[in-house]
């Protein structure tokens, strides 16, 4: 038998009729209006064009549909695999992801790992892009960088994390990453991944000289705020 050579996927932008009628309504209704703008805004394109999907005969999912489900469950505060498949057998989710059967978490969990690193800088790079063109459109020359660390708990084994200073959770495995926002805008510039036994003010030094370099030209005075746990 003559084989089918695998083809990419194409994402399919799919559009929603809004009407309020009382009936049919899911729990995630507010939803509809959020996957409006993102396809205005072509997330899914751009999802597409750098993490492209080489299609089979057992392909069911892109990974677009996996990045953009963890999107839209991340406006409703869901953030476990286990939730996020559940989340997305949503008879309106699997509309708006274009599904034809929800995820399960080892198929979300399986094709992340499978982007690992290789799918990952080239992610961080488009939105450090996307900052920057933000940041050069608001014509800012004053600005606010706020920089914190997060304690993010974890269920499992996953790597890299670890045990460290947990309020949440003592004793759990986590993540520890540092964030830096810009305060006018709401708008996170930087972020860097730790494990979670990293002290707050590790590596903080570097991340500002990185941060600074993201900020455009026309921004000359950076007022930089961090907490106690920074000071060393």
């Amino acid at each position: 038998m003559k084989k089918d050579k695998p083809t990419l996927s194409k994402f399919n932008r799919q559009h929603i009729n809004h009407s309020f009628t009382g009936t049919q309504l899911t729990n995630y209704a507010g939803l509809s209006p959020i996957m409006k703008y993102l396809n205005r805004i072509k997330l899914g394109e751009a999802l597409n064009k750098l993490l492209p999907t080489v299609m089979h005969n057992s392909t069911r999912f892109t990974i677009v549909q996996i990045m953009l489900s963890l999107v839209l469950a991340s406006f409703t505060g869901i953030n476990r695999l286990k939730r996020i498949a559940a989340f997305t057998h949503d008879a309106l989710v699997m509309k708006l992801l274009t599904l034809k059967k929800g995820l399960n978490k080892d198929v979300i969990s399986v094709r992340l790992k499978q982007l690992a690193q290789a799918g990952a800088i080239p992610l961080q790079e488009h939105l450090f892009g996307l900052t920057r063109k933000w940041l050069k459109n608001s014509a800012l020359v004053t600005a606010t960088v706020d920089a914190d660390s997060t304690v993010k708990t974890v269920y499992g084994h996953q790597e890299g994390a670890a045990k460290g200073f947990n309020h949440q959770k003592k004793g759990a495995n986590s993540y520890h990453p540092l964030l830096a926002f810009i305060n006018e805008m709401r708008l996170v510039i930087n972020s860097w991944f730790r494990t979670g036994s990293a002290y707050s003010s590790n590596g903080i030094c570097e991340f500002i000289r990185q941060t600074k370099a993201l900020l455009p030209a026309h921004i000359q005075h950076v007022f930089f705020r961090v907490d106690s746990g920074f000071f060393k």
